[in-house]
């Protein structure tokens, strides 16, 4: 495969909202991510079709001819300490064979765009401590390290996911 310049300007036109069925965004997550955010499993489905419909959230593909190459899921919301919106990028994942090659970097672009048109004021993101590359990538995009984030199980009966 020769190897390909992503810029905003190249995929200007083929960036835009996921409006496919929630199976389609399962697969492309499956086919992207090196961790699973849900299953393949109906209920899986289901939620993922529900985040889709919700209009506070919005994911982001970015393909090349028939093959997803990563995909970026947001949100946005008030803020507390302040007026105004924030966004929030939830989860992003490039496949492995597009690493470095623009890919996340377009999507970020993308997504902070359409946060900013929707009136965030400020964009957030959280990575695990383990994902020092991660880290990196989001600080080579602007973002800055502020803090820590903490969770609390409340018996749902699921696994404690690992890590983050």
């Amino acid at each position: 495969m020769p190897a390909t310049t992503w810029t905003p300007t190249a995929l200007a036109s083929e960036t835009r909202a996921w409006q496919g069925s929630g199976w389609r965004a399962v697969e492309a997550q499956h086919q992207v991510a090196s961790m699973r955010l849900v299953g393949g499993n109906l209920p899986d489905q289901a939620l993922l079709e529900a985040i889709l419909d919700d209009h506070d959230y919005f994911t982001l593909v970015a393909c090349d001819a028939d093959h997803v190459l990563g995909f970026i899921g947001t949100r946005i919301g008030p803020l507390y300490e302040s007026d105004g919106r924030y966004g929030q990028i939830m989860a992003l994942a490039v496949a492995a064979s597009h690493h470095r090659r623009g890919v996340g970097r377009v999507l970020m672009q993308a997504a902070e765009t359409k946060l900013v048109e929707c009136g965030a004021r400020e964009l957030v993101v959280t990575s695990g401590r383990h994902r020092s590359e991660a880290h990196a990538f989001y600080e080579s995009c602007g973002y800055t390290f502020t803090g820590r984030r903490y969770r609390k199980s409340l018996g749902t009966g699921e696994p404690e996911p690992a890590d983050e």
